[in-house]
């Protein structure tokens, strides 16, 4: 589940967007321009988008790795049958 939502165009998108906002975020911040509280905030609500996106790969991650090990147990125990 968590691998196609990894996969999904929409994932990517968000996580491009995400990207995109943070960089504007930071030339405003260097530029001193712009209210500083709205730039803590767009600053926190990036990090909120990572922190879920490594939380997501990381599961998707262990999902994709489970599976494999338990496909490698099978055929082992296939083998030594």
């Amino acid at each position: 589940m968590s691998q196609k939502l990894v996969d999904s165009q929409i994932f990517q998108n968000f996580i491009t967007m995400t990207v995109l906002i943070a960089a504007i975020t930071v030339g405003v911040e260097t530029d001193k321009r712009g209210d500083p509280s709205m730039n803590k905030a767009i600053d926190f609500g990036c990090l909120l988008a990572f922190t879920f996106e490594c939380f997501v790969k990381i599961f998707a991650c262990g999902e994709v790795c489970h599976a494999v090990h338990t496909q490698m147990l099978d055929s082992l125990s296939t083998c030594t049958s």
